[in-house]
């Protein structure tokens, strides 16, 4: 019998070691809070909440500060105790894939349920979408783990660890890192009930940082307000990051205990003359006796200049069991102009059509060019990607960032237009739909980019002339074209 030890603790002393000495895959449990020195039993359980927007709020901190004392926590995601409604469910999952666990649960009832497809469609939309995008972050999370079980710094860690001389760092109580090269701040309010966006003020790092959806970027440190509709998360990326994830369209179910067959490198060039690098850690998934010998990491540098890009990934180092000699690379640059050449080891990739042909493809909607290597590379070789800028046109053109964000909420107020014919026609709104089909054409000519802030300006005062419809219709969409670039 110890005097002061908490039954939690002890029960989760007890649990753990009785799994590590019973078997050979690693111990794994879900626990409630024990007290101090917990953190080396894993994840915490943080209780049966109710599901309220002033529960969401306080989590991203609560999850944050845990770093402080080495936990992470797990939460029910949307709550424990009641159905939660479409909009704060899908903020919370939006929470969720940017957390240490994700993991929804919910007391068992008839009225209360968190799978996605039983609420409305869109809001089923966005979450499936979420769902997938934190499964294809896979390479990412468990190479952090990794760092995490290295240095103690857990995944999800508050701004203060790398900018402790900033008061900004403390203030923003729901601002925090994923990791070593991306920066959530999730929305933690509901939507204006007319105009259908949130309003965020948040404050951007020292440093260059990119946003994830549309590709704005920042130099920090600065505060910015930013208006967000329920499809967009506040996600910011380290400029020139490299992040290892899972390609689209490959099983997730169980990845982190599989072989990562085909790469995704999602890289968010700087635009600058720099030279930036990742580390990609692997193991077999689940051994407990080898973990600390039996490994492998792949180092991945990215070197930028005013000409070109040039991507390296080299030899891996280390080995484990199973580990599998071969991979293909999906390789994705966000926020440039077309190329004029790509090489893959000294070897011209060609344009292609269809994506899954060996070559590029250019996604003009989010400037990202794509090459898809799918013949199998030895882990033992180098392998080189030198991208080449178009001489006719900017590589880094400042007038891409943001646009991708406009593009999106383009389609979107075309879609809600459209659902008040026959009281207005496209006919009169004719810049709104000039203006959504520029994702489709502007690849063909990156120096009609030009115009396009103008033609946005002008289907604004198309809507605002509308007579057709509601004031609050007017509004809404006045509002996501006129913050589009904000």
């Amino acid at each position: 019998y110890q005097r002061r030890v908490r039954a939690t603790f002890w029960l989760n002393y007890i649990f753990f070691t009785h799994f590590e000495r019973s078997y050979s895959t690693r111990p794994l449990i879900l626990h409630r809070w024990g007290g101090l020195g917990n953190h080396r039993y894993q994840f915490g359980f943080s209780g049966d909440v109710f599901p309220t927007w002033q529960s969401l709020n306080f989590q991203p901190y609560f999850t944050a500060t845990a770093a402080n004392v080495g936990f992470m926590w797990s939460h029910d995601i949307g709550g424990h105790l009641e159905q939660p409604a479409p909009e704060l469910y899908t903020r919370w999952v939006q929470f969720g894939i940017w957390s240490p666990v994700f993991r929804t649960h919910c007391t068992k009832s008839p009225d209360n349920d968190r799978r996605i497809w039983v609420f409305p469609f869109e809001n089923f939309k966005i979450m499936r979408d979420a769902f997938e995008l934190r499964s294809r972050m896979i390479p990412y999370i468990y190479t952090q783990a990794r760092l995490a079980h290295d240095t103690g710094l857990a995944l999800v860690h508050s701004l203060y660890y790398e900018w402790p001389e900033y008061n900004e760092a403390y203030a923003q109580n729901n601002h925090y890192l994923f990791g070593s090269d991306i920066m959530v701040a999730p929305i933690t309010s509901p939507l204006d009930n007319v105009t259908q966006v949130a309003w965020k003020t948040i404050w951007i790092p020292p440093g260059k940082w990119i946003e994830w959806s549309s590709l704005q970027s920042f130099e920090g440190p600065l505060n910015v307000t930013r208006s967000y509709t329920l499809d967009e998360i506040p996600v910011f990326v380290k400029a020139g990051s490299i992040i290892p994830m899972l390609p689209v369209d490959k099983p997730l179910l169980g990845s982190a205990q599989n072989e990562y067959y085909t790469l995704h490198l999602n890289i968010f060039p700087s635009g600058t003359l720099s030279s930036t690098s990742t580390q990609l850690y692997e193991d077999n998934g689940n051994d407990n006796a080898n973990y600390e010998t039996k490994f492998a990491y792949t180092l991945i540098n990215l070197i930028e200049d005013q000409t070109s890009l040039k991507l390296t990934v080299n030899p891996t180092q280390g080995t484990y069991d199973g580990m599998q000699p071969n991979r293909t690379f999906y390789i994705q640059l966000n926020g440039i102009s077309p190329p004029d050449m790509i090489q893959s080891n000294g070897v011209n990739v060609p344009f292609v059509e269809d994506p899954n042909e060996f070559g590029w493809t250019y996604d003009s909607s989010y400037f990202s060019v794509t090459i898809n290597l799918p013949q199998q590379y030895s882990k033992l070789n180098k392998l080189e990607i030198v991208i080449k800028k178009n001489k006719n046109c900017g590589f880094y053109d400042p007038l891409i960032r943001g646009i991708p964000r406009c593009f999106s909420r383009l389609e979107s107020a075309m879609n809600i237009l459209d659902n008040h014919f026959p009281d207005i026609y496209q006919e009169d709104y004719t810049a709104v739909s000039n203006a959504n089909e520029y994702a489709e054409t502007i690849g063909n000519n990156m120096n009609s980019i030009v115009g396009f802030e103008s033609l946005v300006d002008t289907a604004i005062t198309q809507v605002i002339a509308l007579t057709g419809i509601p004031q609050s219709i007017t509004k809404q969409v006045v509002t996501y074209l006129q913050n589009c670039y904000q």
